[in-house]
């Protein structure tokens, strides 16, 4: 009686019965969700000419990155530079 009180009125160690779902209503297509602009199950697999162009456009960001940082660091020295020149006068 304590511990059933100390749980909140839960019985601990068993199990949850869950739902059977064999009777569930299917999903109409006009609530269904478009997964890639197509109505296909999210764990397909993408194409090889998907894949190609996934992997073309992540290395095209990584190169606009690698020179934006590297434009930073130069403006940064030469800022830095600039300041040096300056302070000697």
């Amino acid at each position: 009686m304590e511990q059933q009180e100390a749980s909140g009125g839960r019985e601990t160690g068993r199990k949850v019965k869950l739902p059977d779902h064999k009777d569930a209503f299917a999903i109409p297509d006009k609530w269904r969700l478009p997964f890639q602009g197509k109505m296909v199950t999210p764990t397909a697999v993408p194409s090889p000419s998907e894949r190609r162009l996934y992997l073309d456009l992540a290395e095209k960001r990584r190169r606009q990155r690698k020179i934006l940082i590297g434009l930073a660091a130069a403006v940064a020295i030469g800022v830095a530079v600039a300041a040096v020149l300056l302070l000697r006068r």
